[in-house]
């Protein structure tokens, strides 16, 4: 029986895409779940309400008095309505909030869906 022998520049070829794909493989990021995303945010600002009363709360849960200047020009008014730097304009909802990151980049988290407090005792299955 003759013996089967690969000249050395296949198997060099066949190496190297092993080691690329294994690399490419080990290279891959988990995906992260919402909590460590939050984690990730550092200032944040949520639309609040209050007796039919729509407001502003920072961070510390205390109402805003003035509105919010971000450093890439954003603002967020009292009313809840941000002013982008190119002019457009996004309303919050009630529970909504707007921050920045430890990159500096500000960002929206819309509120899940929500139920108010209902005065009927019935609680939701969800």
């Amino acid at each position: 029986m003759k013996k089967l022998t690969l000249p050395p520049a296949v198997i060099l070829i066949a190496s190297a895409i092993y080691f690329l794909i294994a690399s490419v493989a080990l290279a891959q990021e988990p995906a992260a779940d919402n909590n460590n995303k939050q984690d990730n945010k550092l200032v944040k600002y949520c639309m609040s309400t209050d007796n039919g009363k729509t407001f502003i709360t920072g961070a510390d849960g205390k109402q805003v008095s003035e509105p919010v200047t971000f450093q890439n020009g954003a603002t967020v008014s009292l009313d809840g309505i941000i002013t982008w730097k190119d002019g457009s304009k996004t309303t919050l909802e009630f529970g909504d909030c707007v921050g920045v990151d430890i990159l500096g980049a500000v960002y929206v988290a819309k509120s899940p869906v929500t139920h108010e407090k209902s005065t009927s005792g019935i609680m939701s299955k969800k």
